[in-house]
């Protein structure tokens, strides 16, 4: 892997930093907490939280979510629109320490969803994750995760082959390494992951494999925010990011050296004001440079942030924007510049029943062919806590894309009941 040496060296010394800054650093952790706003629909509600289980020195939340699910348009298609009803089941394990210090921690999930009706549409993912963090003071940790994965895409996914008899399927392993210094009103806060992604082949007419082995490859990505906490209320900082692709080499079905770099450097401020807002917004510039030239390096601005608004007492807002490379999946190209926005807004009707409400909209520009897609998702439904061990929740979406390859109209209903033993 390219520079992976480099970027360990670098978090290597900023901890070797932090930790000669943490002998003389005031605890000023609380300058950087912004936990007073929750969501309505997330507050914690003694008569219909789970309780976990004890198990040692852990506490286990086992949960298992039981739905059935509609689709107008199973397929995403704009000319052979087929509906659907499928059936699902995923129960999950989180485990976490009950220590004072230090904390350790995994979840095991598994996601099955049955369609009788297409039963290539029918699925199993899985979750397995291990997380650490080692608290060597009181103003510096070390943190760590691994995890592997097994996933789906969703047939609305910008890397869906439009005649697929199946939808895409990949994994995804890794770990990650984190370091958080907070003290003398400073935060470092640097992480590393590396990721590798395997692609399964996509079965097509006529007994034909569409190859995938294209979109494998190795990733690292680092990122380092350093921040100055002004007052209780608000902080600034500049981050900087470095992501790192290496793919498998070019093929038979594969032209082109996809490898590439990117780097995003950013300036922002969270910021808290009392228990109505939070939020942290970031603006910067982005650089992606391609190993192809026939893939036209990226220079343009980027934009990460999100707002929480707690309207009145029983309505919150949150809000998150973004603009950033991406990469579509596509055989043509490698590099679209997303654009988004996203509303989510929760109600209250009383202590055990809320009202969900969302919208979002998105635009990819795709940087090496000539293609601009358009996405906007509008959901609604409620969620209503009978007790500490059931939950019910019911919603209707809606998903639209606008494309000169994969123009679609899907409605969705989903009723789901969550179980806590």
């Amino acid at each position: 892997m390219k520079s992976i040496h480099a970027r360990l060296a670098a978090l290597s010394a900023a901890s070797a930093v932090s930790l000669a800054m943490a002998g003389q650093a005031q605890t000023d952790t609380g300058l950087f907490e912004r936990e007073s706003f929750v969501p309505v629909d997330e507050r914690p509600n003694a008569d219909t939280d789970p309780v976990p289980l004890p198990v040692g020195i852990f506490i286990v939340q086992p949960s298992a979510d039981f739905s059935i699910g509609w689709s107008s348009n199973i397929f995403a298609s704009s000319t052979a629109e087929e509906s659907a009803t499928a059936y699902g089941f995923k129960p999950n394990f989180d485990v976490t320490s009950d220590w004072a210090r230090h904390a350790m921690g995994g979840l095991l999930q598994f996601d099955h969803v049955e369609n009788p009706d297409f039963t290539s549409e029918s699925k199993t993912d899985v979750k397995l994750g291990l997380n650490g963090r080692l608290d060597l003071t009181d103003v510096v940790s070390l943190s760590g995760r691994l995890f592997t994965e097994d996933i789906t895409e969703d047939r609305t996914a910008l890397s869906t082959i439009p005649s697929a008899l199946e939808p895409n399927e990949y994994s995804r392993s890794g770990g990650s390494l984190g370091l958080l210094f907070t003290g003398n009103r400073w935060l470092l806060d640097a992480d590393l992951l590396a990721t590798a992604f395997d692609h399964d082949d996509v079965e097509v007419p006529n007994n034909f494999i569409q190859d995938q082995d294209i979109r494998d490859h190795d990733e690292l990505d680092g990122r380092v925010r350093v921040a100055y906490a002004v007052d209780s209320n608000w902080a600034a900082y500049t981050e900087a990011r470095r992501i790192e692709a290496d793919f498998d080499l070019p093929g038979i079905f594969n032209a082109f050296d996809r490898d590439y770099e990117g780097n995003v450097l950013s300036v922002g401020s969270d910021f808290e004001f009392g228990d109505s807002i939070r939020g942290d917004i970031g603006i910067g510039f982005m650089s992606y440079t391609f190993t192809d030239p026939t893939f036209a390096d990226i220079e343009d601005v980027s934009v990460s942030g999100n707002v929480q608004w707690a309207m009145a007492a029983q309505t919150t807002i949150e809000t998150e924007f973004s603009r950033g490379v991406i990469d579509p999946g596509l055989a043509a190209d490698i590099a679209a510049i997303e654009t988004g926005v996203n509303v989510r807004v929760a109600h209250g009707v009383s202590p055990k029943v809320f009202l969900i409400g969302g919208a979002g909209f998105n635009n990819y520009e795709f940087e090496n062919i000539d293609r601009s897609d358009d996405r906007i998702d509008v959901l609604v439904g409620a969620n209503w806590r009978l007790n500490e061990n059931i939950w019910l929740e019911s919603n209707f979406e809606l998903r639209d894309g606008s494309s000169p390859v994969q123009e679609f109209t899907e409605n969705r209903v989903l009723f789901r009941m969550r179980v806590f033993p």
